[in-house]
């Protein structure tokens, strides 16, 4: 079990182009190393200031503030080096819009849900297309979605796939025409709606339609997730969790079901 204090946590932006920092031995007990891209919005991003920020990010705050420990962020350049950071125990959790699978539930430990997404394509208004797997077949498509959509709806067949480094990307691809519709997750799309208001497009939701919960990630056995779990329940039975989710995606909630 790590050691407490009743300091709120603090957090502090390590910048690297992989992940860097001391290995386990020297590691402070009070301080929860977090290892995420930064490049992810509205999860995991760099704002004005240059701090790195995001939902992900306010609920790591919220969790360690919870437990009294100070947070650092440890950047990485892609999801293999988050992973590598963790097993080589350069950082103690993984916090980048991950969704479960069998595989990470075998090698990983894996957080209570803190939020929910589903699949969703934008179309122009207008636009004969039904939002089903099949029907992306042979169409031109921008996906945007950190990791974890493109493997299970692949417009390729026949179309391009095109990766786009941001939502905003994909929107101007598919109002210009370029494409013929962006292929992203419902969370991402409530947060541009959110700043953007923009009715330009239309959102429709996957059929038939799946979901994926978004979990934090630890080393198998780590005792430092029940720790994290225990703070989730918390900070949603008091109303936080909440709270900064209805800052990044409005009114909808994201939260799964208990």
């Amino acid at each position: 079990m790590r050691c407490r204090n009743a300091a709120i946590a603090v957090s502090t932006l390590t910048v690297a182009a992989a992940l860097v920092g001391c290995d386990a031995d020297g590691a402070d007990p009070n301080t929860l190393r977090v290892g995420t891209e930064g490049t992810c919005a509205p999860f995991s991003f760099r704002g004005a200031d240059g701090e790195v920020t995001g939902y992900d990010i306010e609920v790591i705050e919220a969790i360690g503030e919870r437990l009294g420990m100070r947070v650092e962020y440890r950047l990485a350049l892609n999801r293999p080096a988050l992973f590598s950071g963790l097993r080589s125990r350069r950082v103690d959790l993984v916090a980048n819009h991950v969704a479960p699978t069998l595989p990470l539930s075998e090698q990983y430990e894996l957080s209570r849900y803190y939020a929910e997404a589903r699949p969703v394509i934008l179309t122009r208004p207008g636009e004969d297309l039904n939002a089903s797997v099949t029907e992306m077949s042979g169409r031109n498509a921008a996906y945007w979605d950190c990791g974890n959509w493109s493997d299970g709806i692949d417009a390729s067949q026949g179309g391009a796939k095109v990766t786009v480094e941001s939502l905003d990307h994909a929107v101007r691809l598919t109002k210009d025409g370029h494409v013929d519709a962006t292929v992203t997750d419902s969370m991402a799309v409530a947060d541009y709606l959110t700043r953007t208001a923009d009715d330009n497009l239309v959102a429709t939701g996957i059929t038939p339609p799946f979901s994926l919960p978004q979990t934090f990630v630890a080393r198998k056995n780590d005792p430092v997730m029940d720790e994290v779990d225990r703070a989730l329940i918390e900070i949603r039975a008091d109303g936080t969790l909440h709270a900064i989710s209805e800052k990044y995606f409005g009114t909808g909630s994201v939260l799964p079901e208990e």
